[in-house]
């Protein structure tokens, strides 16, 4: 076994050994920082494509639902149903039944 470590440490006890040895050294820790990094930048950019595709979601939501609010404005723009400007004159006061207006049925 004594002959098998001396074979092997043999050619590092040079200074062009002990040079390359730390030649070595150094470009295998480069290769770990700049697979570390890589890895790093992969996964970050995982998160920021999961927080992108997030966000996107969220906004198409909040549109779908001015979407709503606007068609609802717009059929009461139209006029609303006879239904409810009668239940509206019914209840209201002489001061209050011009609030009803809005409700008004317009004919097409």
């Amino acid at each position: 076994m004594k002959e098998v470590l001396s074979g092997i440490i043999a050619p590092f006890t040079s200074k062009i050994g002990m040079s390359l040895l730390a030649l070595a050294l150094v470009i295998a820790g480069t290769i770990i920082v700049i697979n570390k990094n890589r890895d790093t930048a992969l996964v970050d950019g995982g998160r920021e494509a999961g927080k992108a595709q997030a966000e996107s979601a969220g906004q198409k939501s909040i549109l779908d639902q001015v979407g709503k609010a606007n068609e609802a404005e717009d059929k009461v723009r139209r006029g609303g149903d006879a239904e409810r400007y009668e239940r509206c004159l019914r209840y209201a006061t002489v001061d209050t039944r011009a609030n009803c207006d809005a409700l008004r049925p317009v004919p097409d």
